[in-house]
């Protein structure tokens, strides 16, 4: 029975659309029932004779909300949509970030991928944890809920094109505090570069992964790797786990100077 209630769409309406940039926007939905997740944790959105997509909510229960940027059919069809759409959501699936003995955290996002990590945010500082966020982007006017994310921690804004301000940025914190665990979620070379340094400096980490999913449920194979499917193992990965899933590959054998990004040919010189 509860497979069945998490499958079915939840009746919802757009109530509300923030445009933080041109490509960029918070989309409030109402719900017929109240939707409960984990951080981290995913919903299908589903648009009426169009399809769904997975967005991770920045708040759930009977008011959900997601932040969404421009870059496909679907995500230009959500930004047609008139305040009173029909829309409807199900879920939640995926598996999400474990808090499991973490009192002090470094928070990790770059662009719309902080989306992923408000609610966690939210429910470290809730479980009493000692939170730093590292939150980069192209340009910081385009950047989602930072007075959200200041109200539950301390957040250092980097604006940059390249991955190198975020991983100074994440050395120098990690040499003054012994961090626990270090969550993480934006484009995949950004998330390499930041895996690869958890790695050499003995930091647990965990990362969300973003993929194309269709069904969520492990069937259509949309987000299949060599090592299994996103939706079912993911999206949350340990760093151990989380390389294995990665299509991005970090060349280790060259160290980044101030110049260089493994992102150039995949992203045009930039994370995020």
């Amino acid at each position: 029975m509860k497979e069945f209630e998490r499958n079915r769409h939840v009746e919802g309406h757009l109530v509300k659309k923030t445009m933080i940039c041109e490509d960029i926007a918070v989309f409030e939905i109402t719900l017929g029932e109240k939707l409960m997740m984990k951080p981290g944790q995913f919903v299908m959105l589903w648009i009426p004779d169009f399809g769904e997509r997975p967005f991770s909510p920045t708040r759930c229960g009977k008011d959900i909300e997601v932040a969404v940027k421009k870059r496909g059919q679907f995500t230009k069809k959500i930004f047609d949509l008139e305040i009173g759409s029909y829309v409807g959501v199900r879920g939640p699936y995926g598996n999400g970030f474990s808090l499991n003995g973490v009192k002090k955290a470094c928070v990790v996002g770059g662009g719309i991928g902080i989306a992923a990590l408000v609610n966690l945010t939210e429910s470290l500082k809730a479980a009493g944890a000692h939170i730093d966020i590292i939150y980069s982007a192209k340009k910081c006017e385009n950047m989602v809920f930072l007075d959200r994310l200041k109200r539950n921690a301390r957040v250092i804004a980097i604006e940059e094109e390249k991955c190198d301000k975020t991983i100074a940025a994440l050395t120098n914190l990690a040499k003054e505090k012994k961090y626990d665990c270090v969550y993480c979620c934006g484009p995949e070379p950004f998330m390499a570069e930041i895996s690869e340094f958890c790695k050499k400096a003995h930091i647990r980490a965990q990362f969300s992964l973003e993929r194309k999913m269709k069904c969520a449920v492990g069937v259509c194979g949309s987000c299949a790797t060599a090592n299994g499917l996103v939706c079912v193992k993911g999206p949350v990965f340990s760093g151990k786990d989380f390389e294995k899933y990665l299509a991005f590959k970090l060349d280790t054998s060259k160290q980044l100077s101030s110049t260089s990004c493994p992102c150039k040919t995949r992203h045009q010189g930039t994370c995020t």
